[in-house]
C-alpha cells in the first residue's frame, strides 16, 4: 500500500532535505577555506625558508642551477649546470660525461647568468651584479664568517672567539671537500653537516679595478687626500648601491696607490 504524504509532512521533509543539503554545502565551504588556507601558509614558509650554505655543501644555491655562460671573446654563449663557492666565490660546474664537480677556472668567461641574476667574472671570483651604469658596478660577493664561527660560549650569555688549533679553516676545508666528487656522493654528505655563517660583501668595479665598498678601503686605495673632497661634496653613502656607484666614476679617472 502506497502512503500518501500530506501538505505539512511534505513541507516537512522538503525542509528538512533543504537543511541537510545546505548543511552539506557549508562543510564543503569550510573544508575548501581551511585547504586554501594551509597550502598558502605552506607556500609562504617554503619561500621564506632560505637555503644556508654547509661544510658540506659551501654553495650559493641549494642544487646545481642551469646558467648561460657569456664568453669574453662573444663566440657564442654556452650552457651548463654551476654553482657558485661561498669559499671563494669561485663558479663550480657539473661535468655532464661523469657528474663530477669541477672548478670553472680555467674558463674564458665574461659574464653568468642565473636564473634571474646577472653575474660577473672578476679574476677568479664570480660577483652578482646589483646595479651599475656606464662606468661600471656595484657587485655582491660571499665570505664566510670566520670570527663568528669560531666563537665559543663561555656561559653567562658571553662568547669568545677560540684561537685553538680546532679553529675552523674553511679555506683548506671547503675547496678540496667540495671539488672532483660526484654530485650524488656530495649530496649524500649533507646529511653530515655544519650551518655556515656567510656575509654579502659589496664591491665597487669599473671594469678593471675591483675595491672593497667600505669608506676605508676606498681611502686606502685612493689616498686621503685625494679621495676625501670627492667624497665629501658627492655625499656617498656607504651601504648605499645607489650612492655608492657614483664613486666609480672617480676610479675610472684614477689609479689604485
Amino acid at each position: 500500500m502506497i502512503e500518501i504524504l500530506t501538505h505539512n509532512q511534505k513541507i516537512f521533509y522538503i525542509s528538512r532535505t533543504k537543511c541537510f543539503l545546505r548543511d552539506i554545502i557549508m562543510n564543503y565551504k569550510h573544508l575548501f577555506v581551511t585547504m586554501t588556507s594551509l597550502l598558502a601558509l605552506s607556500s609562504i614558509s617554503a619561500f621564506s625558508q632560505k637555503f644556508t650554505p654547509t661544510d658540506k655543501w659551501p654553495y650559493v644555491y641549494e642544487e646545481f642551477q642551469k646558467a648561460t655562460l657569456i664568453n669574453v671573446d662573444g663566440k657564442g654563449d654556452q650552457e651548463a649546470l654551476v654553482n657558485i663557492c661561498v669559499a671563494d666565490n669561485h663558479i663550480h660546474y657539473v661535468r655532464a660525461k661523469d657528474e663530477v664537480i669541477l672548478d670553472m677556472l680555467s674558463w674564458n668567461l665574461k659574464d653568468i647568468i642565473i636564473q634571474d641574476k646577472e653575474y660577473t667574472v672578476v679574476g677568479s671570483q664570480v660577483l652578482e651584479k646589483v646595479l651599475e651604469n656606464e662606468n661600471g658596478s656595484i657587485l655582491k660577493g660571499k665570505m664566510i664568517n670566520y670570527d663568528e664561527m669560531n666563537k665559543v660560549d663561555i656561559g653567562y650569555g658571553i662568547s669568545t672567539n677560540n684561537y685553538s688549533a680546532s679553529n675552523l679553516d674553511m679555506t683548506q676545508v671547503l675547496i678540496p671537500g667540495s671539488l672532483n666528487q660526484r654530485v650524488r656522493n656530495a649530496l649524500e654528505a649533507r646529511e653530515y653537516e655544519q650551518s655556515l655563517v656567510v656575509d654579502d660583501v659589496l664591491y665597487l668595479y669599473d671594469g678593471e679595478q675591483l675595491v672593497k665598498a667600505t669608506k676605508s678601503d676606498f681611502i686606502n686605495a685612493y689616498g686621503k687626500s685625494e679621495t676625501a673632497s670627492f667624497l665629501k661634496q658627492n655625499k656617498i653613502k656607504w651601504g648605499q648601491p645607489e650612492s655608492m656607484i657614483k664613486a666609480i666614476e672617480y676610479m675610472k679617472n684614477n689609479r689604485m696607490k
